[in-house]
């Protein structure tokens, strides 16, 4: 791929986000520290940091499902001509399998939780400590507003 200046790289990260991410840290990416790698074969993306010879990374790599194996394999490749350890973080089950495939350790430390907000409520007796802690909030001024930017966007922010 030919050398891109800054904003196009952030540009074209941008767009291959929009068209494959599933992965709500993929947003983590577009810092002004990241450095990103594009595919040849594939397209895709993966956002990087380097940190001495370890290369981190945040979710999977970001491009179609069923290129998965394939952009990942070339973003190894890439690692290991540059003399660098790829590191990845917050990765997917179908991200774990493939990793494994190719001798990685895997540790888990977590998981991202998930809520259908349209059937989740604080009613009940289990949720009643969560009820105090929001009209505490309230109670100090502190209001939460919902962000929609398709619909209007704060560019100020």
């Amino acid at each position: 791929m030919s050398i891109l200046q800054s904003t196009e790289k952030m540009d074209l990260a941008y767009s291959v986000l929009k068209q494959y991410s599933l992965d709500s840290q993929h947003y983590l990416s577009f810092k002004k520290e990241s450095t990103f790698f594009f595919g040849e074969r594939v397209r895709g993306m993966i956002s990087y940091e380097l940190a001495g010879k370890k290369v981190m990374s945040i979710g999977d790599p970001v491009c179609k499902s069923e290129d998965l194996e394939n952009f990942t394999i070339e973003y190894l490749n890439f690692c290991e001509r540059m003399g660098w350890k790829p590191v990845f973080n917050s990765v997917s089950i179908h991200m774990i399998k493939i990793l494994k495939k190719h001798k990685f350790s895997v540790l888990k430390y977590g998981e991202e939780a998930i809520l259908n907000l349209s059937e989740y409520t604080l009613d009940g007796a289990s949720k009643s400590s969560l009820r105090r802690n929001v009209s505490k909030v309230d109670k100090r001024g502190v209001w939460l507003k919902e962000y929609c930017p398709q619909v209007e966007r704060d560019h100020a922010s």
